[in-house]
């Protein structure tokens, strides 16, 4: 019993013998690693840019960012939800890019009582962080000694 490991090169000057053949996309033939690729041996089946090596320039169309003075392009679309422009990475965000809609809307939503007024603050200012941390410690007490005295 012969135990067939490997394979040959089909490239006829070659017939090297290869445990790790290449099987060339255009011809479905196996070769060594000197002569897979399609211009190392002659294949017929590949396109012409593919034996002389060269290859077309990409035909993707750029997607130029619509932010005044940047000249970024993306070679995807990155469109605004609020005023459907289209925007690079680095302006994307509608605070990033000044988007008009978002300015507008703001202007019109002003906190009408207290308590609108209350949420539009800072969360260090709503809260006393002296309490919390022995609110907290309080807390971590409880669960770690039971309901003990502190």
């Amino acid at each position: 019993m012969e135990l067939e490991l490997g394979k040959h090169c089909t490239y006829e000057p070659c017939k090297r013998l290869d445990f790790l053949p290449f099987i060339c996309d255009h011809c479905n033939q196996v070769f060594c690693k000197q002569h897979s690729k399609p211009e190392s041996h002659d294949c017929f089946h590949a396109p012409a840019t593919a034996v002389s090596g060269t290859t077309k320039a990409c035909s993707a169309t750029a997607h130029v960012c619509s932010h005044t003075g940047c000249t970024k392009t993306e070679l995807f679309e990155i469109l605004c939800p609020n005023c459907g422009l289209n925007f690079c990475l680095l302006h994307r965000h509608q605070e990033d890019h000044s988007c008009s809609v978002v300015a507008e809307n703001t202007k019109k939503t002003k906190p009408k009582t207290k308590v609108d007024a209350a949420q539009g603050t800072s969360f260090a200012k709503r809260y006393n962080f002296t309490q919390i941390k022995y609110v907290l410690m309080i807390i971590i007490h409880v669960n770690c000694f039971g309901g003990g005295t502190i």
